[in-house]
């Protein structure tokens, strides 16, 4: 089965010389277990572009679409005690263009693994999460 990682952060270029280092170790240990389809960090949201085209006029938005605040660790912990997940508690904002605001989540880099199933994905995330400091959502890829 095949899993997407989002990486979510709320500032722009925070991984320490430490997490990129335990970030390069992860993805050669991935690697090296045959998990590891792709991985990237990306640009700014000030760098993206927003594009709606669902009523064929294109419109193009300067910034990348924000999902609203970000959780608090003890906010987080608290849904995911509740049963819901931080990355879903994540979503609860409103979209907007633009560069986002101080404290707003969004996708700062991505893991596409390869792994038997839900369980392993959520064991390897726990390492992505660990090694690169940063809450990571794990989504399944439709069949």
């Amino acid at each position: 089965m095949q899993f997407l990682f989002g990486v979510i952060d709320d500032a722009t270029a925070t991984a320490s010389a430490e997490e990129m280092s335990a970030i390069r170790a992860l993805n050669d240990q991935m690697r090296a277990g045959g998990h590891r389809v792709f991985a990237g960090g990306l640009a700014a949201p000030d760098m993206a572009s927003t594009v709606d085209n669902r009523d064929g006029r294109a419109l193009i938005t300067p910034g990348a679409l924000a999902t609203g605040p970000a959780p608090s660790r003890a906010a987080a912990t608290d849904a995911e005690a509740a049963g819901a997940s931080a990355a879903g508690a994540a979503q609860g904002g409103a979209a907007q263009g633009g560069a986002p605001g101080p404290g707003t989540a969004y996708l700062s880099g991505l893991w596409i693994v390869d792994v038997p199933d839900e369980t392993a994905a959520l064991t390897l995330a726990a390492e992505a999460s660990r090694a690169c400091n940063r809450r990571v959502e794990v989504r399944a890829f439709l069949e």
